[in-house]
């Protein structure tokens, strides 16, 4: 649920209430998705570094998308090797954390776990149950422009 919070527009002036979707699970949907009353997608979620062609079928399909990148050693390649096509998809974003931001996320989860999220200036800060605080800079690789 984090990365929810991670995403917003340009300007920041839009929030979502993004939540788990299928895509987790299931190919050709969001990791996280923000629907309205009529189940159109106004936000979709990607994690990790998705290809090209499942970026456009989320722009597709949506009114944002949003990529939350981590892996830092896939990252440079993937956005080398894509930055182009990227740039033409005119309402995506893409974040990035680094590893050890990913790996201290990672050591929260647990089953039935409840977390607390404030997020200030673009700095994102995640606190659990049991008394861990973490703080995480995404890294902003692309703001979408439309």
């Amino acid at each position: 649920d984090v990365y929810k919070y991670c995403v917003t527009t340009r300007a920041g002036d839009l929030v979502y209430k993004a939540g788990f979707a299928d895509g987790l699970s299931k190919e050709g949907e969001p990791a996280l998705a923000d629907t309205d009353d009529t189940g159109w997608i106004s936000l979709w979620v990607e994690l990790g570094v998705p290809t090209v062609k499942q970026l456009r079928k989320a722009a597709s399909r949506s009114s944002h998308v949003a990529v939350m990148t981590y892996g830092e050693d896939r990252i440079k390649a993937w956005w080398e090797s894509c930055r182009g096509d990227l740039e033409k998809i005119g309402k995506l974003s893409i974040y990035s954390v680094t590893d050890a931001e990913f790996e201290a996320l990672a050591a929260l989860a647990r089953r039935h776990m409840r977390i607390a999220v404030t997020v200030q200036d673009r700095v994102v800060w995640v606190a659990d149950a049991q008394g861990s605080n973490i703080e995480i800079h995404p890294a902003v690789m692309k703001e979408a422009t439309e």
